[in-house]
């Protein structure tokens, strides 16, 4: 082999350990990735809790008073009242037409793509417990 054709083999070596170690520095870890998953889930969960809400509050004209009381009224046992990992989610009214939300999340989120919209702040949220504010219609 030529000079210049083993420069050439060792030029495209050197591009493609760059591009492998340019993939493996911007990919999650296997752990972060798993958290992201679960955190990306309570996000739904706690959508579909604020849609029952929603809907419990357009046919009774008043926010339930607790989280057993929108099951029971509805019937909606579907509905997941805890994480995974059995952390119930929290809710507690503020007044007539607001509400909020809580869970515990394993990893900050900026709310960007592949996470649920809907929610205040477009799902951002930090590592640990946090709460989404959430308004009805009067």
């Amino acid at each position: 082999m030529t000079i210049s054709g083993r420069l050439f083999v060792g030029f495209i070596a050197v591009c493609v350990l760059l591009a492998a170690a340019a993939g493996l520095s911007i990919m999650d870890n296997p752990q972060l990735a798993r958290f992201k998953r679960l955190d990306d889930k309570r996000v739904r969960e706690l959508q579909s809790l604020s849609n029952a809400i929603n809907i419990f509050r357009g046919k009774t004209h008043k926010l339930p008073e607790s989280l057993d009381q929108l099951a029971q009224d509805q019937g909606l046992q579907q509905l997941k009242f805890h994480d995974d990992e059995g952390q119930p989610y929290e809710y507690r009214v503020k007044d007539d037409a607001g509400y909020e939300l809580c869970a515990r999340f394993d990893a900050a989120s900026d709310g960007g793509a592949g996470t649920v919209y809907g929610l205040p702040g477009g799902a951002k949220h930090p590592a640990g417990r946090h709460c989404f504010n959430f308004t009805t219609g009067k």
